[in-house]
């Protein structure tokens, strides 16, 4: 949530792209299942190809997961199918998104809060690097998908401008699968 990933992008991460010494994470993929089979792809755009620092919370709580993870492996043995995802379903099979997105929408039942699609935590982490950056919005242009992060939060939600203190504030469109590059998943 804190790093804006889409969740196809956080579907497709794989271990050998975090470096929780050095509080590193690099997206290079994203997963998209066609007629039930998972493939990973490119990510959307090429920026979207990016190497984010993660807080050291978030890299604790990575490695406690992994050290998890590797107890399920060890469990599982030869069951486990072995494609390095850092959030895989049990026996290391991809998750499917649409599964995860009913699983988040029970959450936000289950704590009483407000019905907001997966893909709104990556609006509200934009939301949270600008306002962490004193309302800089350049600063938050550092990470190229905030700007248009909050644009769409600016068209859904209130966000004031940068220095402004009373504006009101959109929804994604989906997009093809680009057909290039992609691998099929165990």
């Amino acid at each position: 949530m804190t790093l804006g990933l889409r969740q196809g992008e956080l579907l497709a991460l794989v271990w050998s792209d975090v470096d929780l010494d050095r509080c590193l994470l690099t997206v290079s993929g994203t997963i998209t299942w066609l007629n039930g089979r998972p493939y990973v792809g490119r990510p959307k755009s090429e920026p979207g190809r990016r190497t984010v620092s993660i807080p050291a919370q978030v890299a604790a709580v990575l490695g406690a997961w992994k050290a998890t993870q590797d107890t399920e492996r060890e469990a599982a043995g030869e069951a486990w199918l072995d494609n390095n995802l850092v959030f895989a379903a049990p026996e290391g099979r991809p998750r499917r998104g649409d599964v995860q997105t009913h699983r988040f929408r029970l959450l936000c039942e289950s704590y009483e809060l407000p019905s907001i699609r997966f893909h709104d935590l990556r609006r509200f982490a934009a939301v949270l690097l600008v306002t962490s950056s004193g309302g800089d919005v350049m600063s938050a242009g550092a990470r190229p998908w905030a700007l248009a992060q909050i644009s769409a939060c600016r068209r859904r939600v209130w966000l004031p401008p940068a220095g402004d203190r009373s504006s009101p504030g959109g929804r994604r469109g989906g997009r093809a699968v680009d057909g290039r590059s992609h691998g099929r998943l165990s």
